[in-house]
């Protein structure tokens, strides 16, 4: 009987190649990875912000889901970072 070997799934996270729990590489410029931190900083931040509101549990729950989901998705379309997704979402749409 053969033996597996499991060593290429072994992820290694390095910049500007980050490995996924697949095994399969990927490269992440060192400018998206900024560009990504500090969305998801703003994100984080906008939905802190509406859990400081004076509102039952639930509605601040959702207020924060709807705000954070909203101005990551603003901060990804600005930044850049999501044009060719856009780009390919518009073109699935157009069929």
């Amino acid at each position: 009987m053969r033996s597996v070997r499991w060593s290429h799934l072994r992820p290694t996270l390095s910049l500007p190649v980050c490995a996924c729990a697949a095994g399969f590489l990927f490269r992440v410029a060192p400018i998206g990875l900024v560009r990504i931190i500090v969305s998801a900083l703003l994100c984080g931040a906008a939905a802190f912000a509406c859990t400081l509101l004076p509102v039952g549990n639930l509605i601040r729950l959702g207020a924060a889901v709807v705000v954070g989901a909203g101005v990551y998705a603003v901060c990804i379309i600005v930044s850049g970072e999501g044009r060719e997704e856009g780009w390919r979402v518009l073109r699935r749409l157009k069929r």
